[in-house]
């Protein structure tokens, strides 16, 4: 991506309202409505005066690494940050600096990055799917719930912390844990504060012995 994008011009069929700036690999936008998706050369951007998202706006940038917004964000949509290539620090950022309690489904699935440690301080309600099929070894969530398919299929997640008191269903479905725990100095997912697991939120653990 070698371009400037003026105001007013179309980009990937969705209006760009003010000037973007693109540089090599990455953007610097002032845009009020904007879809970057599908552009897999793009590695950073920078968003200054928005403060929302909209469905698919990253979706499939799959070399997309960071995602900085100037202002905490209201939102965070369906599939918005899909298929991309986000670190853990900066997912973390995005989700302790949202507003709303509820994100979007899928908003942060199927991304090509390995996140060897995914942490938050953050209640999520009402979201399907958020990590699912990723590549995410271990998690330390201070969450109140798990949501239905959260982890689902996220093959190789086999350690975690998480203080939720409730389970979704398939929340963790094709991990790797092979131990559940309340104590903390057995490994595996420490569950310290569970009250209720949903159907099938452990479903096709085939390591999982305890």
């Amino acid at each position: 991506i070698n371009e400037t994008f003026e105001s007013n011009t179309p980009l990937n069929g969705s209006l760009v309202s003010q000037t973007s700036y693109v540089s090599g690999q990455e953007l610097v936008t002032s845009s009020y409505y904007l879809h970057l998706n599908n552009l897999n050369k793009l590695q950073n951007v920078n968003i200054q005066n928005v403060n929302y998202t909209y469905d698919n706006m990253f979706k499939n940038d799959s070399n997309l690494s960071t995602v900085n917004f100037k202002y905490p964000l209201l939102n965070i949509s369906n599939n918005t940050f899909y298929g991309t290539k986000l670190t853990s620090d900066n997912i973390k950022n995005i989700i302790e600096n949202t507003d709303s309690n509820i994100i979007g489904n899928n908003a942060f699935s199927n991304m090509t990055s390995v996140i060897n440690k995914l942490e938050f301080n953050k209640p999520i309600i009402e979201s399907s799917e958020l990590f699912a099929n990723n590549n995410i070894l271990n998690i330390s969530l201070n969450t109140d719930s798990i949501s239905n398919k959260m982890f689902y299929n996220c093959s190789n997640l086999y350690s975690g912390i998480i203080t939720s008191k409730i389970i979704g269903e398939n929340a963790f479905y094709n991990c790797r844990f092979e131990t559940l725990t309340t104590k903390n100095d057995i490994p595996g997912l420490y569950i310290p504060n569970i009250i209720s697991i949903s159907n099938n939120a452990f479903a096709n653990n085939t390591n999982l012995k305890n």
